[in-house]
């Protein structure tokens, strides 16, 4: 009897782990494709005078290429939010895409992807050790993000940090406007730091380098600026990444046959060198003053 109870919770919960979404919201397949076209569609707006105009003509033409009202597109993307896990994978999918088909027309690899493949060691290291995703709503706490990382031995006075990912906004209306911050704080209590504003899709960074202080942690976060609103407003920050850059060192490497010229040519300068000690009596030309001459 004991067995049957665990069996049937087992199956319980099994079920509610795998619970169907909703009829009325789309499938990760129409989801995909329906926020491929969006994002496309965004980016075709931005090449224009009027962005902003054509950003809605845009979107409402994928809604009816899909054959969707705006409260169908509303519904499934609010469902989607809080199904976040579902959604990063349709995004990971989607940016597989847009880097596929931009490859095939000549594009070179981003630099989120050289930043994102970098170790956490090196002169130039990656030790961003948070996670690989974040969706921001306006919508409660959701709305920002922050990370602090302590700093390890290999931290150097006057090192580089750079704080990089990509932002996707997924806004049917309002305006898209974030911030993202990265600031240091050292030993003696005080913050050094830097800002950047982010108002569309693509990659953003924010750098600073720091000061021969000691430092104590670097930290930094996003948030998204929105005003509360029935229809979700989300903003992804994907493929995140805190680079450290340490200070390079010039040396200057003289190479034996450049010693021997600057000696010799040190030598012949000195041969020719009058002796300081020795005044030198021999008289200066005079020269007739040059009369001034008033432009008329």
């Amino acid at each position: 009897m004991f067995r049957l109870g665990l069996l049937i919770l087992a199956l319980f919960l099994a079920t509610s782990c795998h619970r169907k979404q909703p009829k009325d919201i789309l499938s990760e397949s129409d989801m995909q494709s329906l926020l491929y076209d969006y994002h496309i569609s965004k980016a075709m707006a931005s090449q224009t005078d009027s962005a902003e105009y054509y950003k809605r003509y845009y979107f409402l033409q994928v809604l009816k290429q899909h054959h969707l009202t705006e409260d169908q597109f509303n519904k499934s993307l609010l469902w989607y939010n809080q199904h976040t896990a579902t959604l990063y994978k349709i995004y990971e999918r989607i940016n597989k895409r847009i880097l596929r088909e931009s490859m095939t027309l000549g594009a070179v690899a981003s630099e989120s992807h050289y930043y994102n493949s970098l170790t956490a060691s090196g002169d130039t290291a990656n030790i961003w050790n948070g996670s690989s995703y974040y969706i921001l709503s306006q919508i409660g706490v959701n709305n920002r993000f922050s990370f602090r990382i302590e700093p390890d031995s290999t931290a150097q006075p006057h090192d580089t940090y750079l704080f990089h990912f990509i932002s996707k906004f997924v806004f049917s209306d309002g305006q898209r406007d974030a911030v993202a911050e990265l600031y240091v704080t050292y030993d003696d209590g005080s913050v050094q730091n830097a800002s950047i504003r982010i108002y569309g899709d693509g990659p953003y960074q924010c750098e600073l380098r720091t000061s021969e202080k000691k430092l104590t942690a670097v930290s930094g976060f996003v948030y998204l600026k929105s005003e509360y609103s029935e229809k979700p407003r989300l903003l992804f920050i994907t493929r995140p990444a805190l680079i450290r850059f340490h200070e390079k060192v010039q040396e200057v490497k003289e190479s034996p046959d450049t010693k021997m010229h600057v000696d010799t040519l040190r030598r012949n300068t000195d041969s020719i060198m009058p002796d300081p000690t020795v005044m030198d009596h021999r008289p200066v030309p005079r020269t007739k003053p040059v009369p001034f001459r008033k432009h008329r």
